[in-house]
């Protein structure tokens, strides 16, 4: 079934009382989260635990996004993350977009905004753990990103070149988990790990150097989200 990506459009409302109602703060919050997030990522230069951190508030932040546009609009929301490993690699696992459900046609999702990196050297374990090429010798992941869903369509947005497969973390209106691509998520984490880099033209782009020091989520299933700072914390 192809779907696709367009730039979301709200329609025009007439005239209105002053005050922002609290679905339309949380948004807010959600954005300058977001923004947060970003900017410690910048000015932590080279400190990796800062920029971990960073990258959790970044991606939990996405989340409070997510589930702020589905309350508004009505319709399923996800956070989205690139997951082609070939095409513009440096999105692999670590550049992340707020969709919404098209108000009319069910099959196609609207992108809420611009699309955020996670800080240089910081990604997203996969569902299924990293194997073979994507790790540095010694290293081995018993946990993963369980939390997302796996969908192979692929997608333009802001660019003439399809992209995908992504990660997805669905959210309906009312704030619960729901599925989004072809494959259901089977569990509730989000994993981040630090990677390094491989020279262009390598599959995949990066190595995961470390499945100790990691730290992400674990998300209920009102879509809530409650840190996890260490690897003993995932389950």
């Amino acid at each position: 079934m192809n779907r696709s990506f367009s730039m979301l459009a709200f329609p025009v409302r007439g005239p209105r009382s002053k005050g922002f109602t609290l679905i339309e703060l949380l948004v807010v919050i959600g954005i300058i989260g977001i923004l947060v997030g970003v900017l410690a990522g910048v000015l932590g230069g080279g400190d990796k635990s800062a920029a971990m951190q960073s990258a959790q508030g970044t991606l939990s932040s996405l989340l409070s996004s997510a589930r702020a546009q589905a309350a508004l609009t009505g319709r399923d929301a996800a956070v989205a993350v690139n997951f082609n490993p070939t095409n513009n690699s440096d999105r692999y696992l670590r550049y992340c977009v707020v969709i919404v459900r098209n108000a009319t046609n069910s099959s196609q999702w609207d992108v809420v905004n611009e699309g955020y990196y996670l800080p240089a050297g910081v990604y997203i374990v996969p569902p299924t753990p990293p194997t073979g090429a994507a790790l540095e010798a010694g290293v081995s992941f018993t946990v993963s990103s369980t939390g997302f869903d796996t969908d192979s369509t692929a997608r333009t947005f802001n660019s003439s070149t399809a992209e995908g497969p992504w990660l997805e973390l669905g959210i309906n209106s009312l704030g619960g988990r729901v599925t989004v691509g072809g494959t259901a998520a089977t569990g509730s984490n989000v994993v981040l790990a630090l990677a390094n880099p491989q020279p262009p033209g390598t599959t995949p782009p990066i190595k995961f150097s470390s499945a100790y020091n990691i730290r992400g989520f674990s998300i209920s299933k009102y879509g809530v989200a409650s840190f996890i700072n260490d690897a003993n914390g995932f389950n």
